[in-house]
């Protein structure tokens, strides 16, 4: 997200105490919202909503999303863990013999 655009704006407006995992979520609100809009040209709310709906993909704080077909982020969920070089996704680990 960089320090600048979306995060300097939200920095500036209400400080820099919001973790980047909720400025991530926000920043995707507003990348969806802002699609939407760009297809309706109108703050005509009913046609935003529609509009949200026929999203094929939007470009989120991690890059490039597909929407699924209720006009949702189509994106998985994984655990997180920090790591020393940052977050990366916690592998599961079972013992030996469970599936």
């Amino acid at each position: 997200m960089g320090r600048e655009g979306f995060y300097r704006f939200v920095a500036d407006t209400y400080g820099d105490h919001i973790p980047p995992c909720i400025l991530a979520i926000g920043f995707d609100g507003v990348a969806m919202l802002s699609a939407a809009l760009s297809r309706t040209k109108t703050p005509d709310r009913h046609l935003i909503a529609e509009a949200l709906v026929k999203l094929d993909s939007v470009d989120s704080s991690t890059g490039p999303v597909r929407m699924d077909q209720r006009g949702d982020l189509a994106v998985k969920n994984r655990v997180m863990a920090l790591a020393p070089g940052g977050w990366a996704p916690l592998e599961e680990t079972r013992p030996e013999g469970e599936p």
